[in-house]
């Protein structure tokens, strides 16, 4: 089919995987063949009913592929099409393509301005654009990240145009909250940071201490 496509005059063939049923590893297969057997661009339409939409357009890519199509936030038909920002940022910070292709900066300012269009709410957990993306909690993380943000993040949150968020609540240890309390210009000595993450961890279902909640708990323990 692409062969005749091409020997009709077709400037591009078009791949539409429009059920969302192919793995990575079968669209990088299918797309290498079908790139080897013409000399026209091809092009790739994946959608993302099983959740592989990203995968298989970056695997479409690397099998040759010059064109995917791609949609803000991943809107599209049922579970929508691969996501423009999880597949351009993936291009920029995993595969090196050129960075000055895209502004990924402008990511933040596209999804508020779509999802305001569309009456349609981003999940918190969405790679790149949800809430959680650069938020840690886990003691470990937290800690890891104060030290070297490569240990838990794949990339610096600073490129999209976001900012990294360290929760301070039931699962932070004394390094998390010492660092927290640092940016915050508060000191706590190392028996007094004992007591505040006890404290802390006291609050079972608390998600995350604000820094006026933060301010008020290191001046009841200094007087206490």
């Amino acid at each position: 089919m692409a062969t005749l496509a091409q020997k009709s005059g077709a400037d591009r063939f078009s791949f539409a995987d429009t059920v969302g049923c192919l793995t990575p590893s079968k669209s990088k297969r299918i797309i290498s063949k079908i790139v080897r057997e013409i000399d026209i661009p091809v092009h790739v339409h994946f959608h993302n009913d099983f959740g592989m939409g990203t995968a298989n357009s970056l695997s479409a890519l690397e099998g040759g592929a010059q064109c995917v199509d791609l949609t803000i936030n991943g809107l599209g038909e049922r579970c929508g099409l691969a996501p423009l920002a999880e597949v351009i940022t993936a291009l920029v910070s995993i595969y090196s393509r050129r960075k000055d292709c895209w502004n990924l900066e402008l990511i933040p300012t596209l999804t508020d301005l779509v999802n305001k269009i569309c009456n349609f709410n981003s999940k918190v957990n969405q790679p790149i654009i949800g809430e959680n993306a650069f938020t840690h909690k886990a003691g470990i993380h937290s800690k890891g990240i104060l030290k070297n943000p490569v240990t838990y993040e794949a990339f610096s949150p600073q490129i999209v145009k976001r900012d990294r968020k360290i929760l301070i609540n039931k699962f932070s240890g004394v390094s998390t909250l010492e660092g927290k309390l640092k940016s915050l210009n508060l000191k706590l000595t190392k028996k007094e940071l004992g007591r505040a993450i006890t404290k802390i961890k006291s609050f079972k279902t608390k998600n995350d201490w604000s820094e006026k909640e933060l301010h008020l708990l290191v001046e009841n323990i200094k007087e206490s």
